[in-house]
């Protein structure tokens, strides 16, 4: 690097490390919160290189650990970040972000699979002003990986240099990520399914190893750490989601394929669904079906033998965001099919992502929601919307009850997401109009939970702004 790039990273506080103290923090929320559904680092290794800080164990990539104190930024306690001196959630993680793509763009670094991870990483940026989401450095991580063969398995390349095990981590975190972006913004995954090689991940595949502990660089209560029962559980987790991802992925290019077909003109020859097609859809239906019902125990909502009282928090969490994405899915699915029981899907859809929410809320672990958990949310929202307009009161009262859980989580999202924000808005704007349409009288206002209190507080919204153009399902 030339002496004014290295003078710009200087001035822009990229050579800077944060204090140890917020570090520490940082690693604790990315080892609890991130690395579950991204294990795209040797995290024993990596953490203990982080210990040492002298380089007796190895170094790290200053690039990499950039990209992970950055994705940690989202899910930490706020007053880790205001302590630091930051004056919200936003301002930190917009600097540790401008950080990392600075150093990223001085090319710091040149080692391609670190690369790849970091720009991974990258993925969890939230701000989308400059037009930088997460699909576009989803997509530089994609083009880094293609470069380097990353969906070919280990064995195929000559003078292989890296680990075979992280090897398939990190391109299967490619698959799943793109995969779970395409989700939410309803389009088809960049990765085609028949340039991905690699076989599913399995439990060898992951690093199950209890933390020694000499290594304090987490505070005690970060047991996940030395908790292999748990790390076990959070795999299996890891593995259904990355099988879910190759339906997500037949689920979104059969959209992009009646897309296509809805486009044509009506009188053509072609507008009628081919038989090819329509196996499809009915081979991507009992795909989904035979999914749900082959989950490993520690991935099933309501297991034979029920999950410890004490089950790690985390574990929790992931096994909960798992089922999201699969509903969403499933809502996304059968939304844009005319099966007689489409509907009855698409209910079940919002009534168990509703569910869900309802358990992360109780547990106070919405917070750590990645920004799928908003588009699950949204979704069954959405759909809730629909059913409140049915003529049977039980169904009505149960889409009533259900959006108001759904709306009171995403009101506490809003520190996070901008997107909960927006979402708010809209669906207290629909839910007036609903409420004005049918004289019911609903209480068009959400009950905010603090985390630190079960006290609660209602506030109303002004303006409405418009979300995204997700069909909701008529009633």
């Amino acid at each position: 690097m030339s002496r004014a790039t290295v003078e710009c990273l200087r001035v822009n506080g990229v050579l800077v490390l944060p204090s140890i103290q917020l570090q520490s923090a940082l690693l604790q929320t990315f080892v609890e919160s991130v690395l579950p559904s991204m294990p795209i680092i040797e995290w024993q290794q990596f953490l203990t290189i982080i210990r040492d800080g002298h380089g007796a164990h190895g170094s790290v990539s200053l690039l990499l650990y950039l990209a992970v104190m950055f994705s940690a930024t989202t899910f930490v306690e706020l007053e880790h970040l205001l302590k630091a001196g930051y004056s919200s959630r936003k301002e930190a993680h917009e600097a540790f972000f401008q950080r990392t793509k600075l150093l990223y763009k001085a090319n710091y670094e040149s080692d391609p699979l670190t690369i790849v991870q970091s720009l991974l990483l990258m993925t969890y940026r939230l701000d989308t002003a400059d037009g930088q989401d997460s699909r576009h450095w989803i997509k530089g991580a994609i083009t880094v990986a293609r470069s380097i063969g990353l969906f070919q398995e280990a064995s195929m390349i000559m003078n292989f240099p890296y680990s075979p095990k992280l090897w398939r981590r990190i391109a299967w975190a490619c698959y799943m990520t793109d995969c779970v972006i395409a989700l939410r913004l309803r389009c088809r995954a960049a990765i085609e399914r028949a340039e991905f090689f690699h076989t599913l991940l399995t439990e060898e595949d992951f690093e199950l190893y209890s933390l020694p502990m000499e290594n304090q660089i987490l505070p005690p209560e970060c047991s996940l750490v030395r908790n292999v029962k748990a790390q076990k559980d959070l795999a299996s987790v890891c593995i259904s989601t990355a099988k879910l991802c190759t339906c997500i992925s037949n689920v979104l290019d059969l959209q992009g394929k009646q897309n296509n077909h809805t486009a044509l003109s009506p009188n053509s020859p072609s507008a009628s669904p081919s038989d090819d097609y329509t196996g499809r859809i009915c081979s991507s239906e009992m795909e989904l079906a035979d999914w749900a019902n082959t989950l490993p125990p520690p991935c099933q909502a309501c297991p034979v033998e029920p999950h410890s009282i004490d089950e790690e928090p985390t574990v929790i969490l992931q096994r909960n965001i798992l089922h999201m994405i699969f509903y969403t899915t499933v809502a996304v699915f059968h939304q844009s099919q005319p099966f007689p029981s489409s509907k009855s899907c698409v209910q079940l859809a919002a009534n168990q992502i509703s569910r869900i929410t309802s358990e992360l809320y109780q547990r106070n672990l919405q917070h750590r929601l990645p920004v799928v958990g908003i588009t699950a949310i949204l979704v069954a929202l959405i759909i809730h919307v629909s059913e409140m307009k049915t003529s049977r009161s039980d169904e009505r009262n149960e889409a009533i009850q259900n959006f108001q859980l759904c709306l009171d989580v995403m009101s506490s999202l809003r520190e996070l997401y901008w997107e909960a924000n927006t979402a708010t808005a809209w669906a207290l704007n629909v839910i007036q109009k609903v409420a004005f349409n049918s004289g019911s009288g609903y209480d068009c206002r959400f009950r905010e939970r603090s985390s630190s209190s079960d006290s609660s507080l209602t506030e109303s919204f002004g303006t409405a702004v418009p979300l995204m153009s997700i069909s909701s399902t008529e009633s």
